[in-house]
Order: C-alpha cells, then sequence, then structure tokens
C-alpha cells in the first residue's frame, strides 16, 4: 500500500490519496522461492555423495562436506577456483572439457576417475545437472561417488571369471585328450593282446627254423658251395631279426625287471659303444666322466644308450659327428647324445613315443618307447632336442642311486596301462 497527502492551491492540506496493491501472489512466489532454496540447501548439504555448485566460468562456488571429506579441499582452498584445476587429473583435461559442455545442455552421468589433494587418483562416478536463471546458464550442480570398492570388486570378478575360463578351457582340453587317450589306449590293448599272443606263436618256429639252419650247415660241412651258404647266412639274418621283433614284442607287453648294480658314466658308455659297430665316416667324441657313482640297471641303460647311439648313426648317413657328454645336476645324473644328422621334423618329434610308430623302413617302432619306459623305471626321464638339417640330442637324466621299491634286490616296473590285462611276467 502506498499513500500521497493531497493540499490545495495555497498548500493546505486537503486529504489523502490511498493506493492498495494486492501482493499475495508475489509474497506466495517469494515464500515459494524460499522454500525451494531452502529445500535444494538441504540437498545439497545432506547429499551422502561429493556434491559441488560451480558457476558458468566453471568456478567453484560451494560443496558440501561429503566433497570436503572425499577430496580433502576446505571451502576456503577451493572457493573461486577452477574445479578441473582442482580434481582433475592432468591426462584426463580434455574429457572433462568435453564433459563440462555436455552438461550444459543436460543432465549427463558417466564414469571417470578425479584427483584428491593429496595427488592419489581414485575412480567416480559423476553427475552433472545444469542450473539456468532467467534461461541463462547459471551454472551446474556436480556430485562425485567413490566406485573404488565397486571397481576392485568387477575387477576381481573378472580375473575369477578369466580363472574359471581357463579351468573351464584346460578341463575341457583335459577331457578331450583322456577321451582321445581312452580310444588309443583301447587301440593300443588290442595290439597289445596280439603282439604277446605272435610273440609267444613265433618263438616256436624261430626255434626250429634256427635249428634246422644249424643241422644243415653241420650235414653239409664242406659240400656247401657258395650259393647255399650264402641262402643260409641270410635266413640266419632274418631269424636273428625276427626274433628281435619278438623279443621287442615281449618286452614291452611285459612287466619290467631291475637288477640295480653300480657303475659310471664312462664305464656305461664304454659298455655300449662296445656293443655297436661305428661307421667309419663317424666320429665319436665320449667326453663322459667316471664320475659320479650312479646305481642302475646296468644291461637295461646300456640297451638304452645303444638303442640312441645306433638311433644317431641311422640319422648321419653320409657322416657326421656324435658327442657323448655326461654331468651331475641337482642330485642326478644327465647324459647328453648329440648328433649332427638330419634332425628330426616336428610331426614326428611328437610320435617318435608312441608304441609302433617308425620312419624306418625295417623294424616295429618299439626301440625308443622301451627305452623311455626303461629310464622312467628309474624314475627318470628322457627329453629330445632337435633342429631339421642341424642334429639331435637326446637327453636322459637319472637319480644317482635308484630306489628299491619292493621284492628285496628286485625293482619291479608295471607293465604300460593299456596292456595289463594281457602281462606277462619274465
Amino acid at each position: 500500500m502506498s499513500v500521497a497527502l493531497m493540499k490545495d492551491a495555497d498548500g493546505k492540506p486537503t486529504g489523502f490519496v490511498s493506493i492498495t496493491r494486492d501482493i499475495t501472489e508475489r509474497k506466495n512466489a517469494e515464500k515459494a522461492l524460499l522454500e525451494s532454496q531452502q529445500k535444494f540447501e538441504r540437498l545439497f548439504k545432506n547429499n551422502p555423495d561429493a556434491s559441488v555448485y560451480v558457476n558458468a566460468d566453471d568456478r567453484f562456488v560451494d560443496a558440501n562436506s561429503r566433497f570436503v571429506e572425499l577430496f580433502g579441499y576446505s571451502l576456503e582452498e577451493a572457493k573461486g577456483k577452477a574445479l578441473d584445476d582442482l580434481i582433475v587429473p592432468e591426462n584426463m583435461r580434455k574429457e572433462a572439457k568435453d564433459m563440462t559442455e555436455k552438461s550444459m545442455e543436460g543432465y549427463i552421468y558417466y564414469e571417470t576417475a578425479r584427483k584428491k589433494k593429496d595427488g592419489s587418483v581414485i575412480p567416480v562416478s559423476m553427475s552433472a545437472a545444469p542450473i539456468y536463471i532467467n534461461n541463462q546458464f547459471a551454472g551446474c550442480v556436480v556430485s562425485y561417488r567413490d566406485i573404488t570398492e565397486r571397481v576392485q570388486m568387477q575387477k576381481k570378478l573378472e580375473e575369477y571369471s578369466q580363472q574359471l575360463e581357463e579351468m573351464v578351457r584346460k578341463r575341457t582340453k583335459q577331457l578331450q585328450e583322456t577321451q582321445e587317450q581312452l580310444v588309443k589306449n583301447e587301440r593300443l590293448a588290442a595290439i597289445g593282446q596280439v603282439a604277446a599272443m605272435v610273440g609267444h606263436d613265433l618263438r616256436n618256429p624261430l626255434t626250429g627254423i634256427s635249428g634246422a639252419t644249424y643241422y644243415l650247415k653241420r650235414k653239409l660241412g664242406s659240400k656247401i658251395d657258395k650259393p647255399l651258404e650264402e641262402m643260409l647266412k641270410l635266413i640266419e639274418e632274418n631269424v636273428e631279426y625276427s626274433e628281435k621283433i619278438v623279443s621287442d614284442l615281449l618286452e614291452y607287453s611285459r612287466e619290467i625287471r631291475l637288477e640295480p648294480a653300480k657303475t659310471t658314466p664312462k664305464s656305461i658308455i664304454n659298455q655300449a659303444l662296445s656293443s655297436v659297430k661305428i661307421p667309419v665316416n663317424i666320429q665319436v667324441s665320449d667326453g663322459t666322466r667316471d664320475e659320479p657313482e650312479v646305481r642302475m640297471d646296468v644291461q637295461k641303460m646300456k640297451r638304452v644308450f645303444v638303442n640312441i647311439i645306433n638311433n644317431a648313426f641311422d640319422a648321419m648317413p653320409d657322416g657326421g659327428t656324435l658327442k657323448i657328454t655326461s654331468a651331475q645336476k641337482n642330485g642326478k645324473l644327465q647324459i647328453a647324445f648329440s648328433d649332427s644328422g638330419s634332425g628330426i621334423p616336428k610331426d614326428v618329434l611328437e610320435k617318435v613315443w608312441t608304441p609302433f610308430f617308425t620312419t624306418k623302413a625295417k623294424g616295429m617302432g618299439l626301440g625308443l618307447p622301451i627305452c623311455k619306459r626303461i629310464i622312467e623305471a628309474h624314475d627318470g626321464n628322457i627329453v629330445i632336442e632337435s633342429t631339421v638339417s642341424r642334429g639331435t640330442t637326446f637327453i636322459v637324466t637319472v637319480p644317482l642311486e635308484l630306489e628299491i621299491k619292493e621284492r628285496g634286490e628286485k625293482v619291479w616296473v608295471s607293465a604300460p596301462k593299456f596292456l595289463l590285462s594281457t602281462t606277462t611276467k619274465a
């Protein structure tokens, strides 16, 4: 309401003029504005997230206690400063600028990282809501939530998921390999049964043929001419070769019995070399030592080394060098056979331990599998390193002291698992 004094021509008061205006609407609006401001203030200050109010220039105006707690800045330290300078890492300035521009258009939410006063960087979820006054952009209210725990949990879940996937992959591979091995074992079991049966059945006729050959040589005596002598020699050689095949078949299908004795690397390699015929175009370098003393089945290990040496000779038809060395490593004896031969292709190398696999014109493919069984019976192992056109190295590793497992001074090792149903003891 407004009141004005009225006067006459002489300046004397003659009355009053009163103007009354209804301001109910304005008062209601002011009340509503005040309530809105108070409500905003309560929501802003009591927000469980770290909230900050920045003006149109992105400078700090106000913040709640949670912002102070999370980022470590007091209101006095932050007031008037650019928000990006306070909490945005250097390598994220462009992203922050882009998000600020987007926030002028409307509400935004995204996950990022922000810097605390102490320099540490934490993952946060961030939301921003623009404030307009009279259709003019006046600033933003930005809220931050520390999501460190959630990010860590997500990372752990990802790790667990990857581990689970890896376990499933490995388990699936194991199941596939087991299935393949079962199929293979069934096939080898049948072969093993036939091998044992054939081996026994062939021994008698081979003995008969050998005896008949001996009888003919004695009976004919000096009457044997050159062609007949060569024929009898051929029969003897083939009987001997057939006998070796039978022996391999029977040996691979029966249990291994070890008879340990003390020897040295130099001694057993000398015995092996004396049992083979060294081609004239191959040079053998024996670098083995007289120590350490080792306990093993000398005859069976000699067979292993003879087989490896002969394989090396076969790999060098045009000549070359075979180098044999010994060393003591981690309480075990290691003997290496390195040739300068043709090498073994990768696809063949993967199959050399498979029974009945061979690349030779003659042979049953049991030599190396038997060698492997003998070495493993000594609690040892054998590995092959080979490069095509450069040569091959067989490395045999066995413990210095062979452990006696049972049956007094004998060490028994079971037949191959796929042959257990047809095991024949010596």
